[in-house]
């Protein structure tokens, strides 16, 4: 997968400013600017004294705003690889072109104590278009972080894939994901998708999920006049769960609460086994489990990826999740494909 969104909320940070962009299409400093043919521009390279992905992402937006002169309008952050790539998309109406709009993507990647980044942009009416040849194009120079690399530079150990893989672009032109054949893509906007496999086998990466506080008096309210004094559900993807929640029990809730929306069972979800990990200062949740879906299938084995993020002033938060499926007899078997599609 190009990228997957998992919507991490970070803040801009103040860093040093690097060399800007240029026209010439050779490395200018550590940044290297290319002109695609078909449209669009990028420039990529290697981020001296960057340690993260935050500071990483910091310092290529700084870049953006000294080209083109204005703050640029930054979207949901998203990210891939246990978060060691990290992007977002942005609009920016460039000062020094007389206001000149502008829309691009940019994307850093950090490991083995390296940092690099990308920035993909073009005219806003033609962004749209051009992104996806862009993005292939970024994909055959671009050499971030090896995949499976830890914080500490030590590989991550996993199953390895055999399988051939052929990239699959998101309609939205959002992203693309390289899948084997038999495949399919089931949906895929905004750098969200789900996926399905010939044998039962699902992707589901960068689902979000809106939680209120039920546990403040005041969104309590909120919450009883939204669903009528209890008699109906929240409206759209939201859920109530109080703040501080453990992320395996939100999880449990949510899916629980979104079934009900949709006149479905709970699913029963069995954990076989959790790890507790740091995604660049953020607790991430790894679980492995049994999950029920009580439809007349067969109980499947699910990794599923939780982690939460930080209550705003009107008392709501939000479920990150990034969830791989497969049929129990099949998943330990088909990890190096499931994986290797999930870091495509």
């Amino acid at each position: 997968m190009t990228l997957s969104r998992a919507f991490f909320c970070l803040c801009w940070l103040a860093v040093a400013s690097m060399a800007t962009f240029s026209s010439d299409p050779t490395p200018s400093g550590e940044l290297t600017v290319v002109s695609v043919p078909t449209g669009g521009q990028i420039v990529y390279g290697a981020l001296a004294g960057q340690k993260s992905v935050q500071g990483a992402m910091g310092a290529m937006l700084r870049k953006v705003h000294d080209h083109f002169g204005e703050r640029p309008q930054v979207g949901r952050l998203f990210c891939q690889n246990q978060c060691q790539l990290l992007g977002t998309f942005f609009s920016v109406a460039a000062k020094n072109e007389g206001g000149k709009p502008y829309s691009g993507m940019v994307v850093v990647s950090v490991g083995n104590g390296q940092a690099s980044g990308a920035v993909l942009y073009d005219d806003a009416r033609r962004f749209p278009s051009s992104l996806n040849p862009m993005l292939q194009r970024l994909k055959t120079e671009w050499k971030p972080a090896p995949a499976g690399a830890t914080e500490s530079g030590t590989p991550a150990a996993g199953p390895v894939n055999s399988v051939p893989l052929h990239s699959v672009n998101f309609p939205d032109g959002s992203g693309s994901l390289d899948l084997p054949d038999g495949w399919q893509l089931v949906a895929a906007h905004g750098g969200a998708v789900d996926a399905s496999g010939p044998h039962g086998e699902e992707i589901h990466f960068g689902r979000y999920f809106s939680a209120m506080n039920s546990a403040n008096p005041t969104v309590q309210r909120q919450i009883m006049m939204e669903t009528q004094g209890g008699r109906l559900p929240l409206p759209g993807m939201y859920v109530a769960i109080p703040w501080g929640t453990d992320p395996v029990q939100a999880l449990d809730a949510a899916a629980a609460q979104l079934a009900q929306k949709q006149r479905r069972p709970a699913p029963t979800i069995t954990v076989q086994d959790t790890q507790q990990s740091t995604m660049q200062g953020r607790p991430v949740t790894i679980v492995r489990a049994i999950v029920d879906r009580h439809d007349g299938k067969e109980p499947f084995t699910a990794s599923i990826q939780v982690s939460t993020g930080q209550q705003d002033r009107f008392g709501t938060w939000g479920l990150y999740v990034n969830q791989i499926n497969a049929p129990t007899q099949l998943f330990d078997g088909e990890r190096g494909t499931l994986r290797a599609i999930a870091e495509s």
